[in-house]
């Protein structure tokens, strides 16, 4: 519960924080994909579990694009910005994650 707190609130202050740096959107959207995204994480979790992986187990595309889909749920994108953000986020996550691991703030590479 606490992680899925704090990733709601650091994330919608993010979101107001770029919002407000650009002048997109509102703190409201920024809320809905916070949630959205914290939902996608905790349904991921919640299959993964029923497949039998364990915690900080692998699960290609299902760990990189779970929060996506969330966010999505709540929030729709425009078409070609959702093509683009399916695209990219793979290979965002794997490079935040490949770093964090090499800092030593994360356990697995993945």
């Amino acid at each position: 519960w606490e992680g899925l707190l704090i990733g709601i609130t650091f994330g919608t202050l993010a979101g107001i924080l770029v919002y407000d740096l650009f002048g997109l959107g509102t703190w409201r959207e920024a809320l809905l994909l916070s949630f959205g995204a914290m939902l996608g994480d905790v349904v991921g979790s919640f299959v993964k579990r029923r497949a039998g992986l364990r915690r900080g187990e692998e699960a290609s595309l299902l760990d990189q694009l779970d929060f996506v889909f969330g966010a999505f749920l709540l929030l729709p994108p425009p078409p070609e910005y959702a093509v683009v953000i399916l695209a990219i986020t793979p290979v965002l996550h794997r490079i935040a994650n490949v770093i964090g691991y090499v800092i030593g703030v994360k356990r697995e590479p993945w």
